[in-house]
């Protein structure tokens, strides 16, 4: 099932529009609008959202149905640009078997709604979405992908393939699983996550990681977290032994007897502390 949540004027929906805002540039307009929807899963559980700019956050939601919220912020050179993307822009959500898809489209051709733009209006018309996804606990596999803008995910369980062109990517209170990738290409990655699992990546070329593991795992995993320009810091309250070969710009540790960490930096240093308290 496809449902379509096209801009209309309509009380669930808040607008405000200031000229001006951008003084000394072309988009003097700018109209910021609000919804959300609430979604039945039927049986996926998958995640996938794309975005061209904007933020994402996935979070765990209380009951069996998906609750998505939109932020739409667009600047424009004319008042007639902003209302000619109303009647043009659409997200839509998609359930197909296991996967449940949001995407952001011109609902007159279909295309995707930043290369509409780019075609019909580029440099007159610039939009970002920030979305935020409660998840029921069904929820297992996790992708999401923003060229500009950052990624989150909360208290969610399974696989993440979080990615962002320029933006930071953080995972915080979740249970990470085999084959998770966390990745950015100018940003700061941050993962906390409570258990983890299997082999998981996290890699920027330029910003700093920052990985927070508890003590003790009960699960064989592996991470690697490399950084072309930035820090890497490991955070852990558990016995690290560090193996042979490591060294002050590639080091490879043990946490516990089920745990290892491959750190990498280029530009940048290696880190090892106490967990935060």
């Amino acid at each position: 099932m496809k449902r379509t949540v096209a801009f209309i004027a309509a009380a669930t929906v808040v607008m405000s529009c200031t000229s001006c805002l951008n003084i000394g540039g072309s988009l003097k307009e700018k109209a910021v609008y609000k919804e959300s929807v609430t979604e039945e899963t039927g049986d996926a559980v998958e995640l996938l959202i794309t975005e061209n700019v904007g933020n994402i956050t996935l979070t765990r939601a209380e009951g069996k149905t998906a609750e998505i919220s939109y932020k739409y912020e667009i600047k424009a050179s004319s008042k007639e640009l902003i209302d000619e993307l109303y009647d043009h822009i659409s997200a839509d959500t998609e359930v197909s078997g296991n996967l449940l898809t949001v995407s952001y489209t011109d609902k007159v051709s279909g295309a995707d709604i930043w290369e509409w733009i780019e075609k019909n209006h580029k440099g007159d018309l610039n939009l970002s979405v920030n979305t935020d996804i409660a998840l029921p606990d069904s929820f297992t596999d996790f992708t999401a992908t923003t060229d500009v803008g950052n990624v989150k995910a909360d208290s969610l369980s399974g696989k993440f393939m979080l990615t962002s062109n320029v933006g930071s990517i953080s995972v915080n209170s979740v249970n990470i699983c085999d084959g998770s990738v966390l990745v950015t290409d100018v940003g700061r990655i941050e993962a906390s996550p409570n258990t983890s699992q299997g082999i998981i990546a996290l890699k920027t070329d330029v910003g700093g990681i920052k990985l927070t593991l508890d003590s003790v795992s009960e699960n064989e995993c592996s991470y690697s977290a490399e950084t072309n320009t930035g820090s890497v810091i490991l955070k852990t309250s558990g016995e690290v032994t560090e193996e042979s070969g490591s060294n002050d710009k590639t080091k490879t540790v043990k946490i516990g007897d089920k745990c290892s960490v491959y750190m990498k930096t280029d530009v940048g240093k290696i880190i090892i502390g106490q967990e935060d308290k």
